[in-house]
């Protein structure tokens, strides 16, 4: 059973899609956090994830990430750095 960390960098519409199938799927809310760079999401809950900012930024190496973040442009310049 894998219990390592999901980090979910997004807290957009596109993040809240992505929080949601992996709750469907019957990943354990503990396991997830979720971040932003946005300061309007500073006291924000997603599905019942209080949302962290700013964004997790020393935590590679340390669980599973995904990026999901809409904009293409943004998400690939993210996914590569």
């Amino acid at each position: 059973m894998n219990i390592e960390p999901i980090f979910l960098v997004g807290a957009g519409g596109h993040g809240k899609v992505v929080l949601d199938a992996l709750l469907r799927a019957g990943t354990s809310p503990d396991r997830i956090v979720v971040s932003s760079d946005r300061v309007s999401t500073e006291s924000m809950e997603l599905l019942g994830i209080r949302v962290r900012y700013p964004a997790i930024q020393s935590a590679a190496g340390t669980g599973l990430f995904h990026v999901a973040i809409g904009s293409r442009a943004v998400r690939r310049r993210l996914s590569l750095s």
